[in-house]
């Protein structure tokens, strides 16, 4: 037996009749039998084997055998969420490819026998932070079957592996980690959606994995993602839920790991650092860099770790950048715990830590240390049925890219309603634009967009994470909205302009206008329902709603101002490592083919201005009188007018040569008035060569007459041009493409010139 091409003796066959083994056979002439075989193999792969028969004397060949033997395999191939939070940070909180890792590797023998798998350190997947009372926090994951056998898995919880014991054996008292567990189980704060699914070869399932915060306080529940017949993934579910006046950055590790840098980068790249806030308060930070310089004096006052945005603030719900220079001097891990402080005397700890990599190491070596970011390729996203309009991707893996070099990638935004729907770009930066950045998009149609990243050479070399938001607002309701705006503020100006005459008898019907839902009378939120109160004479008073002279009370009219209708967020992170253009060409071996490089001219500005310039009449007048005597000059110019005479003897363009095309084409009256007079003038007699000669131009100058060598290279303004025109010839056919106008495999059409 054979296992991928090898001799492997520890691999067992055996051929049983009725379960019993049989090594002979004895048949009666014209008859036939079954014959079960059964294969012992103790790992997976691909084996072969052969049996022989023997009849008397005659022995050879009865069958080949060939047998794929695998486990069940599972594997992740796309993560999203339900907040607005980056990419980066998601990975890092569900652990997403240490648990790809696992799942898709063959499984030890633990898993394959009955053990205790609570007392295992599960993965630790978190969901975030909040404060109570807000939306559940949703991770969906999308797991396929990459094997070729099915897989049945299930989530098994501390409930489902719980004994119930009777009341005379269960004589201990809980420990505070079951209490938290049955306090956990007990609110429903986690939840897995589904549970369990089989999925067949190459088939996909979501999984959603719910987190509510009804309970302040930090809180964890452990649950084992079984897979009968395979892994036995133990996973540590956590999340943290805050009151109404806290404030906290959330941290699930304190441990940042840094990219690692090589020792020979001169130009070492600026990294980022994301804080989270959960909170519903803004946060403004700052960032003790004592421990910096204790690691700076630590390495003969080089700078290994460079703070370069050591304060900042950070919006309710929203993520901080931190960014970091790293430059280590040895192959080694440098460490530093800094202090960060959040306010109202609040403090918590950040270790940052980054290691030196030998450039001389093997390449086995250097792939390893990439392997980290192996899971962030582009993938399809998870389709949400809910939602006005879909993606084609939602994150852009972009690679090492030179600095100053655009690179564009086409994104495709479905309409997936009948009604048209209006979308908005947010969250460019100086590196990544989009065009166009907002438009409409009929029903059940699609847009295309440009997605175009450039680093700019003045903020060096980096690691970029960008996330884009793209908020898609359905039409109906934005006109509903601007109506009821529109009437609001009708209403506001009606009742700024108009006066009342007061009475003490009958007050007059005026509705009170609240500009925001803040000043608004509003109840606190609970969990819990308000009981009726145990008098019976209070439910009579109030269902009276008598004033003590008997009169109906009367309610007060509040009308608040109309909020925009909420929009469908679409995330797309775009990432990136830029390098110096000489770093580069060292790490690609010379290839510059790949990009261009659209480095801005010296002693030009980088940024144009689109602000409208104004101009006096005197200016104008003198603007029309400068541009009408260059335009006259290079009438005038011998260059031009030999152009002109050369246009009737050009050549047969390509196209027209097709059907219905008109050649030659007719010329304008003014272009044969002008030509006609040229060869008025060139024909005529000239007694004075001075009166007929043109004005001086650098065309006909004495010194252009001169031979002077032309340079055949392009200048950076017009190679710049050159690759705007391509890039959106090139857009445009993929769009041509995408709709079906164009066929980009057919065969090109073959056109024959007429003879003469």
């Amino acid at each position: 037996m054979t296992l991928n091409g090898e001799e492997c003796e520890s691999s067992h066959m055996l051929i049983e009749d009725n379960n019993k083994a049989v090594t002979e056979l004895f048949l009666e002439p014209r008859c036939s039998q079954n014959l079960y075989l059964i294969l012992n193999c103790p790992k997976d792969g691909k084996y072969t084997f052969d049996i022989e028969y023997s009849i008397g004397t005659e022995t050879g060949l009865l069958v080949h055998v060939t047998a794929d033997v695998c486990y069940p395999l599972l594997g992740i191939t796309h993560i999203s969420c339900s907040d607005l939070v980056p990419k980066q940070l998601l990975y890092k909180w569900s652990s997403v490819a240490e648990i790809d890792s696992r799942l898709r590797s063959t499984p030890l023998a633990e898993d394959l026998e009955d053990a205790d798998y609570t007392k295992l350190n599960g993965i630790d997947v978190n969901l975030g932070s909040s404060t109570i009372g807000d939306d559940p926090f949703t991770v969906r994951f999308e797991l396929i079957n990459p094997g070729s056998t099915d897989v049945r898995f299930k989530f098994l919880f501390p409930a489902d592996l719980r004994l119930e014991l009777e009341s005379w054996a269960d004589a201990n008292e809980l420990s505070d980690s079951q209490i938290h567990i049955l306090q956990v189980e007990d609110n429903r704060l986690f939840q897995v959606k589904p549970r369990s699914a089989t999925l067949a070869p190459n088939e996909r399932c979501v999984v959603r994995l719910n987190y509510a915060h009804h309970l302040v306080g930090t809180h964890s529940l452990p649950v084992i993602l079984s897979i009968f017949g395979g892994r036995q993934l133990p996973l540590k579910l956590s999340g943290s839920t805050l009151s109404k006046k806290d404030i906290q950055i959330h941290l699930p590790s304190q441990n940042h790991v840094l990219k690692d840098v090589e020792l020979n980068d001169i130009h070492p790249p600026i990294q980022d650092l994301e804080l989270y806030n959960g909170s519903n308060k803004k946060i403004n930070y700052s960032i003790d860099s004592a421990p910096l310089d204790d690691t700076k004096k630590e390495n003969w006052d080089w700078p290994i770790f460079q703070l370069i945005t050591p304060k900042g603030s950070i919006d309710p719900h929203s993520t901080g950048i931190v960014k970091v220079r790293f430059a280590p001097l040895e192959a080694k891990q440098y460490t530093v715990t800094l202090n960060l402080d959040i306010g109202h005397g609040l403090t918590q700890k950040l270790c940052i830590k980054g290691s030196g990599v030998d450039p001389r190491n093997s390449p086995k070596e250097l792939s390893d240390l990439e392997a980290r970011t192996s899971f962030l390729t582009n993938g399809r996203n998870i389709e949400c049925s809910s939602a006005l309009c879909r993606m084609n991707i939602d994150r852009l893996a972009l690679g090492e890219v030179p600095l100053d070099a655009p690179v564009r990638r086409l994104v495709f935004i479905s309409n997936q309603s009948d009604a048209p729907v209006f979308f908005n770009w947010s969250g460019l930066n100086e590196c990544v634009s989009v065009v166009p950045c907002k438009g409409k998009i009929e029903g059940s149609a699609q847009r295309t967009v440009v997605v175009e990243f450039k680093a700019p050479s003045a903020g060096g070399s980096a690691v970029h994470n960008v996330d884009l938001h793209c908020e898609v607002t359905s039409e109906s309701d934005q006109i509903t909205y601007l109506a009821n705006l529109h009437a609001w503020n009708m209403e506001k100006k009606r009742q700024k302009e108009e006066f009342t005459i007061t009475d003490k008898h009958r007050k007059p019907k005026q509705v009170k206008l609240i500009d925001s839902q803040e000043e608004s009378p509003s109840r606190p939120v609970t969990p819990y329902k308000t009981l009726p109160p145990i008098s019976p004479r209070v439910i009579e008073t109030r269902r009276r709603g008598m004033y003590s002279r008997g009169r109906p009370a009367r309610k007060e009219h509040v009308w608040c101002k109309p909020l925009p209708p909420k929009a469908d967020v679409l995330p797309l992170n775009v990432s990136a490592r830029t390098f110096e253009l000489s770093q580069y060409l060292e790490r690609t071996g010379g290839n510059r083919n790949e990009f261009f490089i659209s480095a801005p001219a010296e002693g030009k500005a980088n940024k144009i201005s689109e602000e409208k310039v104004s101009a006096s009449k005197d200016e104008i007048t003198l603007l029309k009188t400068i541009t009408g005597n260059v335009l006259r000059t290079l009438v005038d110019d011998d260059a031009i007018q030999e152009q002109l005479f050369m246009t009737g003897d050009e050549k047969i363009p390509f196209y027209s040569q097709f059907e219905n095309a008109i050649w030659p084409p007719q010329r304008s009256s003014l272009m044969t008035n002008l030509l006609s007079t040229l060869e008025e003038e060139g024909n005529s007699t000239v007694k004075d060569e001075k009166m007929f000669l043109p004005p001086p131009t650098p065309q006909n100058s004495v010194e252009s007459n001169l031979s002077i060598a032309k340079s055949d290279e392009a200048t950076p303004d017009e190679v710049k041009i050159l690759e705007d025109v391509m890039s959106k010839l090139i857009a445009s056919v993929m769009v041509s493409a995408t709709v079906g106008d164009c066929v980009l495999t057919a065969e090109p059409r073959k056109i024959m010139v007429k003879p003469e």
